[in-house]
């Protein structure tokens, strides 16, 4: 009696569960919508797509995925995100819930997907949709590297611009900077990596501040868009020393084998002596500019066959030295340096001159010293600019102009007056000349004597 009992008990448990499903309402996703952040992106290039489930009543979809195939090609799309490619027990409810995919294809082409979510009984699916991916040509990239050859700790700048070409289209891409860690650290600058979306006809601008941790050769520098680079350039971190410093091409009178030209102009055709060959000119190494910046590249340019500019350029500024070296003889006088930079600038102070010149005139900026040079002695002048100054400004130098100054005129020596020489006597006169004049006087005596002796005798 009590077997049939327990039977019976098991019978109807089995029945209940079998009809529990029936009794509460089976779980049923009614609808699968999606949306994506591109319709046309470059291959490589991620583009995320929701999915958004929605069901009569409050269940679990067992499985989410999405699947989707070239139209030309019959590639599929890669799916990144999630890693397994697929959701697993999703919750699912009556307002709706979402997930999200993260996909991208390698071949160019145009794709139609879907996303499928299946459950306890049943499967339910989005409406085919459109995802085109296009070549990286697509998006015009320029890159430039201002710096390519630095010392360690020094800093190298990064900028490129995306341009969209189309008039008509959007086109979605994500973009990464490439270097090598060892070698090389971002210090600033947009994020290395991104995705983002050009509107038809629009120009976008990257720019980073590299720094350079370690020395190594042509070490490259890149800029991809999806699975393309579309920029590279090697840049040369090397420590610096006299022994590797890039040299300046040297004359060939440095090595003796070209007389140096007199810096005085020579008032004659017969042929002179050559002076001494000069020495090299000594590089004046700078460390930092006047405003504090340490020197992200140091270039020279030698002026003529006894001057030479090294400039020294940072972020924002700028220090330049000038060297001018005597000849064998020594100089004299005036050296005047044209400068390849606005006058206003120079009265405004952005522009700064050590030592002080004598006089300062304008046409870009024409500097003059006065110096007094003994043999091969080496005059240097600083010039600071206080803004942003491209490199390319060396070659706008001028060979300075030496005016040697005026020789002084020998002092005039007024002579002595000549010892006069002895007197010659005169010749003693005669002594009957001395003798008649004392005849006249006795003569003229004697006629007034008589006069008066006339003039008296009459009157008695």
């Amino acid at each position: 009696m009590i077997m049939k009992q327990n039977k019976k008990t098991i019978l109807t448990s089995l029945f209940i569960l079998l009809m529990l499903p029936a009794l509460v309402g089976a779980f049923t996703i009614t609808s699968v919508t999606t949306s994506s952040t591109a319709t046309r992106a470059t291959t490589g290039s991620d583009v995320t797509v929701t999915a958004t489930l929605v069901g009569d009543s409050s269940g679990t979809a067992t499985q989410v995925q999405i699947t989707g195939t070239g139209r030309t090609t019959g590639s599929s799309v890669t799916v990144s995100d999630p890693a397994v490619g697929y959701y697993s027990g999703t919750s699912v409810s009556t307002s709706g819930s979402s997930v999200t995919f993260v996909v991208s294809a390698g071949t160019a082409d145009v794709y139609d997907y879907t996303v499928q979510a299946t459950y306890q009984g049943g499967s339910a699916s989005s409406t085919s949709t459109v995802l085109e991916f296009v070549d990286p040509s697509a998006v015009i990239v320029l890159g430039s590297i201002a710096n390519t050859s630095v010392w360690p700790g020094r800093n190298v700048s990064v900028s490129s611009t995306l341009s969209n070409p189309s008039a008509a289209e959007n086109v979605t891409t994500t973009y990464a900077l490439g270097y090598s860690s060892s070698y090389f650290s971002v210090l600033a600058g947009d994020a290395t990596t991104s995705t983002l979306t050009l509107q038809p006809s629009q120009t976008y601008a990257l720019g980073w501040t590299i720094n350079a941790t370690n020395s190594v050769s042509a070490s490259p520098i890149t800029i991809t868009l999806g699975d393309t680079t579309a920029f590279s350039q090697n840049v040369d971190v090397n420590a610096f020393s006299s022994a590797n410093a890039t040299p300046t091409p040297v004359p060939a009178y440095l090595s003796g084998t070209t007389p140096v030209p007199s810096v005085t102009p020579v008032p004659t055709v017969a042929p002179t002596a050559a002076p001494a060959a000069l020495p090299p000119i000594p590089e004046v190494v700078v460390e930092k500019t006047a405003a504090g910046e340490e020197i992200l590249e140091k270039k020279t340019e030698r002026l003529g066959t006894a001057a030479q500019v090294t400039g020294h350029f940072a972020e924002n500024s700028a220090t330049f030295m000038l060297s001018y070296v005597a000849s064998s003889g020594g100089f004299v006088g005036e050296v005047s340096y044209k400068l390849p930079f606005d006058y206003a600038d120079y009265q405004a102070g952005k522009i700064t001159l050590d030592p002080a010149p004598i006089k300062v005139e304008p046409g870009s900026i024409i500097a003059t010293w006065d110096v007094e040079l003994a043999p091969a002695e080496v005059f240097t002048a600083k010039v600071e600019v206080a803004e942003k100054v491209e490199e390319t400004v060396l070659q706008q130098f001028e060979t300075p102009k030496a005016k040697p100054a005026p020789k002084a005129p020998p002092s005039e020596i007024t002579p002595a007056p000549a010892e006069a020489p002895a007197a010659t006597p005169a010749p003693a006169p005669a002594k009957a000349a001395a003798d008649n004049t004392l005849l006249y006087i006795g003569i003229g005596v004697i006629i007034l004597a008589a006069l008066y002796f006339l003039v008296f005798a009459k009157k008695k």
